[in-house]
């Protein structure tokens, strides 16, 4: 299909996008992820979308973590806005299934390709689907409230050197969070002390109580998972000055998960 794929750095400017258009001028989508799910930087969305409308280009985001309910794509300049299903609109880790809406430039083309392709969602994934719908607003509502509270917590331990969320100040992007999203959902993700090794991470991690360890997110039980992100990240140096874990915050007492990161803490040091 002779696609080109360039990447850019994750906190771009406007003025850096605009001299990426004119070094690739043949570029015809702008793709973001935003926040990043491992990394958590939030673009100004807005402001790169009208770079890219000069350049006419179209814009696509990945907006599972937010959710139409807590970032509303479309009227922020993005021409598509795509999403995992299978993550907060379930709710219950049980379904496959994928989400895309358009503006109404690109819905009909969209539209045509889908009964061109002939690819249906299972009938009942759609049935749970449409269950998940009818209670998502809340779940990802108390979503947000216990990722706060546990984030802060994590914060204020001696093994944690900084926490990655979009809500924090320290979050890179978090000024354009505060203007452009109207809250945040339960994944986010912590840097640890340098001092600790990937053998300390996997010793922590295959005794975790609560937590299970797993990729995805969204659904009812809580999930935590390292990465490593430097191998990836091409279009600029990603060096966060330790070991990064993720945590996806479920519907489990957050007294508990908080015990469960405590002795998991622990288990850093018993070496």
């Amino acid at each position: 299909m002779n696609v080109t794929t360039v990447y850019y750095k994750s906190t771009i400017s406007p003025d850096d996008m605009r001299e990426l258009f004119k070094q690739h001028p043949q570029t015809t989508v702008l793709y973001f992820e935003s926040p990043g799910s491992q990394t958590f930087e939030v673009q100004d969305i807005p402001a790169l979308s009208a770079v890219a409308k000069e350049f006419d280009a179209t814009t696509i985001v990945d907006n599972t973590w937010a959710t139409p309910i807590f970032f509303d794509a479309l009227r922020k300049g993005c021409d598509i806005s795509v999403e995992a299903g299978t993550k907060y609109l379930s709710g219950h880790s049980d379904l496959l299934l994928g989400l895309v809406a358009a503006n109404e430039k690109w819905f009909p083309a969209i539209k045509q390709a889908h009964m061109d392709f002939g690819s249906l969602a299972g009938n009942e994934d759609c049935f749970l689907a449409l269950r998940g719908l009818r209670t998502m607003y809340i779940r990802v509502k108390e979503a947000e409230r216990r990722g706060l509270e546990v984030a802060r917590w994590v914060r204020e331990q001696k093994c944690v050197l900084k926490v990655l969320h979009p809500a924090f100040e320290t979050c890179p992007g978090h000024e354009a969070w505060k203007r452009d999203f109207t809250g945040s959902t339960g994944v986010f993700s912590f840097i640890l002390q340098p001092e600790y090794t990937l053998e300390d991470v996997g010793r922590m991690l295959d005794n975790m109580k609560v937590f299970c360890m797993g990729y995805s997110w969204g659904g009812f039980e809580s999930l935590i998972m390292h990465y490593d992100c430097t191998p990836f990240r091409t279009a600029e140096k990603f060096n966060p000055g330790g070991r990064l874990i993720r945590l996806s915050i479920g519907l489990e007492d957050v007294e508990d998960l908080k015990a469960d990161l405590l002795q998991g803490f622990a288990w850093l040091d018993n070496k």
